[in-house]
Parts: structure tokens; sequence; C-alpha cells
């Protein structure tokens, strides 16, 4: 066997196939030297595991010490092999390197098939492995059925999901109420961009109940309810996609600076709304190198926004000089209050992209430092906005932000 000097840190990114516990799944072990986690379980005291492996058979199975391993480890008899090579844990033809709760070799010729029941006195994490020593492509099924006191076939760590979602779903709807009560007294007015806000908790909610319903299913039953797992996550990939539809249109000005978008302008909020949907469910859905796609395309809907931000700023800024040019008081003015309230939306979204943890959250100490710049204010903060003013010096307006820390833009 050919060196391999990777350490086993795979052994620590395990794969989702810890919420359903009552569950069957195929696993293809390539022809390569191998060692990779296929389940994780966090089992209370009282809790049971009736586990039932088979390999199906095969040419270069039915020789002699062509064998995968299947190991189920606790969470402490693992942390040796963090510093463990593939070619130290072969050393010998059967696992020996650290202790197990149970193995077995499968092929060789001589066995395909093998069972496991055990009832756990104390509270573990639970791993359950596979290890290729030989070379030797097969497939594996596992059956499994975890549970843990009281019925409960969620995960330890898994549990607390169920009254995550419960919750969530409470706040979120008290927000959408006290929303949606806080209009009717302006519901004379031009209130259209106010209302379209009211369609981010409105899904949030969907969201929460949808998914508070899997995580319930999944406790009581043992199954994954596929139906409720793709209309909850069908359900959250159509928020995504309403929340930049949104930021997009505010961007350009939409509720603030105009009553409505020309068409070039719907159509480019629409086709990047529709290209972060589709990103979001492709990668949720396929995994892997979508990722990137996923991405590319968030950064580039930020990028626009981000373009389109500054452009009216600067529109306002420009409006806002020529009024002081012609010696008129602009406290007051419209142009003010739209100064200040394109302000507090930019704020806002920095915020929401925040609580989202977009990873291009950065972007914005960027955006905002490139506005106030722009406005005559040479120091700007750069992280963790909690309030800002709108100041005027007769000469021109410039925003503040108030920070835990301070970055320098020229």
């Amino acid at each position: 066997m050919a060196p391999c000097f990777c350490r086993l840190l795979v052994l620590l990114v395990i794969s989702n196939r810890s919420f359903s516990m009552i569950e069957s799944f195929d696993v293809n072990v390539k022809d390569s030297d191998s060692f990779s986690a296929l389940w994780q379980f966090q089992f209370a005291s009282g809790g049971r595991l009736d586990l039932d492996v088979q390999l199906a058979q095969s040419d270069q199975l039915m020789q002699p010490n062509n064998t995968i391993q299947i190991l189920l480890m606790s969470k402490q008899e693992i942390q040796p092999l963090q510093k463990a090579t593939l070619e130290g844990v072969c050393a010998k033809p059967n696992f020996s390197f650290a202790p197990t709760i149970w193995q077995v070799p499968l092929g060789g010729g001589v066995l395909f098939s093998a069972s496991f029941e055990h009832n756990w006195n104390t509270s573990e994490v639970v791993y359950l492995l596979q290890l290729n020593c030989h070379r030797v492509a097969g497939k594996v099924s596992v059956n499994l059925i975890a549970v843990n006191p009281g019925g409960e076939y969620l995960s330890l760590e898994e549990v607390p999901f169920e009254y995550l979602f419960k919750y969530t779903g409470l706040v979120w709807t008290i927000l959408l109420i006290l929303w949606s009560a806080s209009l009717i007294p302006y519901r004379v007015f031009n209130i259209r961009l106010q209302l379209l806000y009211c369609l981010i908790p409105f899904f949030e909610v969907l969201v929460a109940l949808l998914s508070y319903q899997l995580w319930m299913t999944r406790s009581r039953t043992g199954y994954d309810h596929r139906g409720w797992y793709w209309t909850s996550s069908l359900t959250s990939g159509l928020s995504k996609g309403v929340f930049f539809a949104q930021m997009l249109a505010s961007s350009k000005g939409f509720g603030f600076l105009k009553h409505t978008l020309d068409r070039i302008e719907r159509i480019e909020v629409l086709a990047y709304s529709v290209a972060v949907l589709v990103s979001y469910w492709l990668y949720h859905y396929l995994g892997g190198m979508l990722l990137f796609l996923l991405v590319i395309i968030y950064s580039s809907a930020l990028r626009l926004i981000f373009k389109c931000v500054l452009e009216n700023c600067q529109l306002l800024v420009d409006q806002l000089r020529i009024l002081e040019r012609a010696n008129y008081e602009t406290k007051d003015t419209p142009v003010r209050f739209s100064s200040s309230s394109w302000i507090s939306f930019c704020l806002g979204f920095c915020e929401a992209q925040h609580a989202q943890e977009i990873p291009s959250f950065n972007c914005c100490i960027c955006l905002f430092g490139l506005t106030a710049s722009s406005l005559g204010n040479n120091h700007v903060p750069g992280v963790l906005m909690a309030s800002r003013t709108i100041e005027s010096d007769n000469s021109a307006s410039f925003v503040r932000f108030r920070c835990v820390f301070y970055c320098s833009v020229v």
C-alpha cells in the first residue's frame, strides 16, 4: 500500500446521517485506501442501537484478506486517530490502532453480513466508520435503529432543533403582527414598500413552521419525512430569493427615491433574484462544488446592490449641495428626509446581511466607508454599527457610524 501522509481529519467531518434514526442507506466504497465516517449519533443513558450491515459480494471481495472493515467507535476512542496516518492504521490486517465498541471485517470470501445490538449506560457520542486498507471496491448496506429513552429518535445534539424552530416561528409571528399593525395608521399613504417588506417575516414564519414540523416528525417517528423536508427546503430558498429581490429593488431607490422601477431595472432585479434562488436550491440539493456558484452569484448580487447604493448616495449629496449653494435651509427639505431614510435603509441592510451570516458582510464596511468618505468624513468606523447620525457642517452632509473600533478611509 502506498504511504498516505494525510491525517485522518475526515473523521471530524461527519455526514448528515443523524437526523432520521430508523434508516437504511448504501455506501459505495471506492477502490482506494480510505477511512471515513458513515454515521453519527449521541446516545443518552438508556439509549439503544440495533445495527445490521451487509456487503455486496464481488470477485474481488471473494479473495482472502480482501476486506472492508466496519467500526463503531466513541468520540474518546477516535481521539488517537487524529494524529494517525492511513499507513499506520493499516499496519495490521485487522484494525487494532485504538479500542472500539464493535468492529467486523466484511469480505475476504468469508463474512458478508453482521449485526450488532447495544444498550448505553452513559451518554456517549458514537461514530460508524468504514476502513478500506486493501483498496477493494464494494457496496455496504446499512440498516439501523437508534433510539433514546422516551421514544426520542433524535440524537441528543439535535433535540434542541425542534424547540428552536418552534420559538423562532413564534417570534417571527409576533414581529409580523407588530409590523402589520404599525402600518394601519398610514394605510391612506403610499406604503407599498413597507407592505412589500411584510414578505420577509411572512416567509420566515413559513420556514420556521415547516422546519418545526419536519424535526417533530423525525423526533416522534424516527423517519425523515421527505415531503416536509423538500417543502421546507423549497420555502427556505424562496425566502432568500424574495429577500434579495427586495434588497435589489430598494437599492435602486424604489420607495425612497422613485415611485416605480423602469423595465430594465425590473428585469435586472428579477434575474438576480431567480439566480440567487436557483443557486441556493442547487447547492442545497447537490452540494459539492456548487458552493462556488452560490458564492459567485451572492457576490454579484451584493456588488450590484452596493453600486446602486453609492450612485443614489452621490445623487442625494449633489442635490443637497445645489440647495446649499443657493442658500436654502436644507434641514426640513424632502432631500434631507430622503437622505436620512436612505442611510437608515443602508444600515438595516448591513445588519440583515450580518444576521444571515453572508460571508461578504465585510464588503458592507467598505461600502459605507466609501459612502461616508464621499459625504465628507474621512474617519469612518468599520465594524459593528450600533447607531448613526446625520449632521451638517454648512457645506456638506456626512454620515457618522458609531462602532466598537475604527478604521480610516482616505
